[in-house]
């Protein structure tokens, strides 16, 4: 536990800037600029793996090294779309001061479309959690199983979550087009088509079921 509230603590210092990172991401997607996060992304992860590599293998720093380097990609990533943002994007022209804009009149649609939202995250959130405090009773070995079979998991959740953010924003220019018969028609295909991922993916995990530890 002492060790996991170490990792978090550290951890804590680049959320803010992840947050910040996400918005703007999600926006230059909803624009069809999807390449700009993804070399942005692509570029943290592999310096995550390399900062990795040297705390916790070189350095020695185990859990806390982790955790540092996994601060410093995220605020690396938010250092390269924050550049981005003022020096070459000018379709958008978005300002880190537009965050404290006064947006009240739309306080009210948030809250009826994103209170659920908000639940349901936060009852995903909190049953992870709950996992990984129940699988955390296990012995090491155990633990060490799990955290290869996990590898697989979240590589099928990663499947999911693309096709999931793809249809986001797919759906939303046609709706901001006013191309409501269009998004139905397209509403139809990616219910089917999230189903039929998730249907695919659960199959590959079924079948190298046996092989796994």
């Amino acid at each position: 536990m002492a060790d996991s509230a170490t990792y978090l603590r550290i951890m804590f210092m680049g959320m803010p800037f992840q947050f910040v990172y996400n918005m703007y991401a999600s926006v230059l997607r909803a624009i069809g600029d999807s390449k700009t996060p993804l070399h942005a992304m692509l570029l943290a992860a592999s310096m995550n793996i390399a900062l990795d590599l040297l705390f916790v293998l070189v350095f020695g720093w185990g859990i806390p090294g982790a955790a540092i380097a996994t601060a410093i990609s995220k605020t690396v990533e938010f250092a390269l779309v924050l550049i981005y943002m003022y020096k070459f994007e000018h379709r958008l022209n978005f300002r880190m001061h537009y965050i404290f804009a006064k947006t009240k009149q739309y306080i009210p649609s948030f809250l009826k479309f994103g209170i659920p939202v908000f639940f349901s995250e936060f009852i995903w959130g909190f049953g992870m959690t709950m996992q990984s405090a129940i699988l955390g009773q296990y012995s090491k070995e155990f633990l060490a199983a799990y955290s290869l079979v996990l590898v697989i998991l979240d590589l099928s959740t990663v499947a999911m979550c693309g096709f999931s953010n793809s249809s986001l924003i797919l759906m939303g220019n046609m709706i901001g087009a006013g191309r409501d018969q269009e998004a139905k028609k397209w509403s139809k295909f990616f219910v089917f088509g999230g189903l039929g991922v998730g249907v695919f993916m659960a199959a590959i995990i079924m079948i190298i079921r046996p092989f796994a530890p």
